[in-house]
């Protein structure tokens, strides 16, 4: 089954306008993204800081995972974790990205 927001045939097909053109009359821009895009979840931000620090700590056994996993969670409690949403929310705009949409049919 084609994604609807790319199956520009289907779209015309059943009598709908494209996706930018929607977007377009409500005043929204579309700016596509790759499928896996980890620097706009913050989850992945969280995920990162507990691979590397349990990486530090090189765990050999249960008990050790379990160790480094419960200093990394308290690490994250301490860290100011709005700030891995707004990074998500800000990142087009700190990388200035221009995205010109064009004709994708």
């Amino acid at each position: 089954m084609p994604k609807i927001h790319t199956a520009f045939r289907k779209r015309k097909e059943a009598g709908l306008p494209m996706v930018e053109e929607q977007m377009a009359r409500k005043n929204m821009e579309v700016r596509y993204i790759t499928p896996y895009a980890p620097m706009l979840n913050p989850a992945e931000y969280c995920f990162n800081l507990l691979r590397q620090q349990t990486e530090k700590q090189k765990p050999r056994s249960y008990k050790e995972m379990k160790n480094a996993i419960e200093k990394v969670v308290e690490l994250l409690n301490q860290k100011d974790l709005p700030e891995y949403f707004r990074h998500c929310v800000e990142y087009f705009d700190e990388k200035e990205v221009k995205i010109i949409l064009k004709d994708y049919h």
